[in-house]
């Protein structure tokens, strides 16, 4: 008897690796897994034609029925399996909690199948940090054809607004929480960044058990961005340091 593909999603946070883990499983030869397919504009769809351009007839498609139709958008085109043995979804926890989306929200809460991969990424200051270059660059990911040969990007200084900072590491700490909440009663996974990138790491050998696929070495094909030392990025670093040092996120100075 045959087994029916899994199903999942993966809810995150912005910048915690999520374009790294699904360029990870999509390397998979049993596995897809969609991209941001709820942000404003249709990206990283994975169907049956390949990945589609917004721009194409069948992108715009895509994206109509989306907007129309997203629950109908989610049964029939994002969990069509296929001949796959896992199909999924990367998406973050602020589309999920946007009015428009409420509807793909309740359809995924009611669905116990659908199995969970929630991705965090343990060093908040080093997210943080991500995110403020990501915002000042506009590069959001960077994709190399040969990741061995690339050249390291030049790190740019940035300066932390203290008070900011820790009010972020303290409402993703929230968010975590309250997904953990809404997916209680559904097989979920937890997973890290670090955990992903830490070559003696089992999480992706574990993962790929949960979603019950064969066992294969996974790839990326994007370039990790994130900087050695964070001294080196951060203008204000001693004040950083003093600030956090008195907080229960003093832990994330240490890595």
């Amino acid at each position: 008897m045959s087994i029916q593909a899994t199903r999942f999603i993966i809810i995150c946070a912005a910048r915690t690796g999520s374009t790294m883990l699904r360029s990870m499983l999509n390397s998979h030869p049993r596995m897809v897994c969609h991209g941001e397919v709820f942000a404003p504009r249709l990206m990283g769809f994975v169907g049956i034609w390949g990945q589609s351009s917004i721009y194409s007839p069948i992108g715009q498609l895509l994206e109509k029925t989306r907007d129309e139709r997203p629950v109908d958008f989610l049964r029939d085109y994002l969990f069509y399996a296929g001949s796959y043995q896992a199909i999924g979804v990367k998406i973050k926890y602020d589309e999920l909690e946007q009015s428009r989306w409420s509807a793909v929200f309740d359809s995924l809460l009611a669905d116990r199948d659908i199995r969970v991969v929630h991705l965090r990424r343990e060093n908040r200051l080093r997210r943080l940090v991500s995110a403020i270059m990501a915002e000042l660059t506009g590069v959001t990911v960077v994709v190399a054809s040969n990741p061995q040969r690339e050249p390291r990007r030049p790190v740019r200084k940035i300066v932390i607004d203290v008070e900011g900072c820790i009010r972020d590491f303290t409402a993703v700490q929230a968010a975590e929480a309250r997904f953990r909440r809404h997916f209680s009663g559904h097989r979920t996974f937890e997973v890290s960044y670090e955990g992903i990138m830490d070559e003696s790491s089992r999480q992706l050998w574990d993962l790929q058990r949960f979603l019950r696929v064969e066992e294969a070495a996974l790839t990326a094909n994007t370039i990790k961005q994130s900087v050695d030392r964070l001294e080196d990025v951060i203008e204000n670093y001693s004040e950083v340091r003093y600030a956090l040092c008195q907080t229960e996120f003093a832990y994330c100075l240490q890595g």
